[in-house]
């Protein structure tokens, strides 16, 4: 026999059903334990916004963004190619939910594992908000580098938003014949 996967939600596994009740206006937090193991869940609760504050004992936040849609997801997309992640995916925002998608492959340090990069970048007011995600590939445990990751990447987007420039355009590369063809013009 095979095992399953499962998660448990406030402490009920998917068959006890656990239902709650609200008062309009209340705040509440949600535990779903072993809920990202292999799997993503999009948890939805129609009509309320729900903000993630924490992964693996590890609390987290939204980057808030004081520019634009489309210019937060350029930011983030120039800081992810800068860090050299294998860009899976990159879908710019789009009307009409104006939401950019980003998924990467980083590599860790020492033994050069992969480990998954999802970035969603979505309009909040005039600004934008931006929801990062890092999950490895192997082992129970990353020893942190998913955590470190995130954190240096909300840190350059930070600086980005303080400083209210755009990064540094990528340096332009020539194809080797480009190269070559430059080089013998100058002899």
């Amino acid at each position: 026999s095979s095992a399953t996967l499962t998660y448990l939600m406030n402490g009920t596994t998917p068959a006890g059903n656990w239902t709650g009740l609200f008062r309009p206006g209340e705040r509440l937090r949600l535990r779903f334990v072993n809920g990202a193991g292999n799997t993503f869940y999009d948890v939805r609760i129609p009509g309320l916004k729900m903000t993630v504050v924490q992964a693996d004992g590890v609390d987290i936040e939204p980057v808030s963004l004081d520019v634009p849609v489309r210019r937060a997801y350029e930011a983030t997309l120039h800081l992810v190619t800068r860090r050299k992640w294998r860009i899976v995916d990159a879908r710019p925002p789009q009307p009409p939910r104006q939401e950019g998608h980003i998924e990467a492959v980083a590599r860790t340090p020492v033994m050069g594992l992969r480990e998954d990069v999802v970035i969603r970048v979505l309009p909040d007011g005039d600004g934008s908000r931006i929801d990062i995600r890092s999950s490895s590939r192997h082992f129970e445990s990353d020893l942190g580098s998913n955590a470190a990751r995130i954190a240096s990447l909300i840190d350059a987007l930070n600086e980005i938003a303080e400083d209210n420039v755009a990064p540094a355009a990528p340096a332009k590369t020539q194809d080797k014949s480009q190269a070559r063809t430059q080089a013998k013009g100058k002899r």
